[in-house]
C-alpha cells in the first residue's frame, strides 16, 4: 500500500519544524567545526534520507487530519 498523492500540509509542519533548528544552526556554527573528517558513505545515505523524507512527508496526504480518530492522538503527541 502506497498511499494517496496529494500535497500534504502536515508533512509541511514536521517539516518546518526541523528545518528552522537546522537553519539557525547553520549561522551559528561553533568555532572550529569543520567536516573534512564526516564519512562520504554516511554522508550520502544522511543526503538520501533528507531528500527522501521531504518529498514522502510533501507528497503523501495520508498524514492529513480529515476526521477525529485515535490515530490523531498519536499526532499531538509527535508534535509534542
Amino acid at each position: 500500500m502506497i498511499g494517496h498523492i496529494g500535497f500534504s500540509y502536515i508533512g509541511m509542519i514536521f517539516l518546518m519544524m526541523l528545518f528552522i533548528p537546522n537553519i539557525v544552526w547553520t549561522r551559528k556554527k561553533p568555532q572550529g567545526y569543520i567536516s573534512e573528517n564526516e564519512n562520504k558513505v554516511l554522508l550520502l545515505f544522511e543526503r538520501l534520507g533528507e531528500v527522501l523524507t521531504t518529498v514522502f512527508a510533501l507528497v503523501f496526504d495520508d498524514f492529513n487530519l480529515y476526521s477525529w480518530s485515535n490515530w490523531t492522538w498519536w499526532l499531538i503527541a509527535a508534535f509534542f
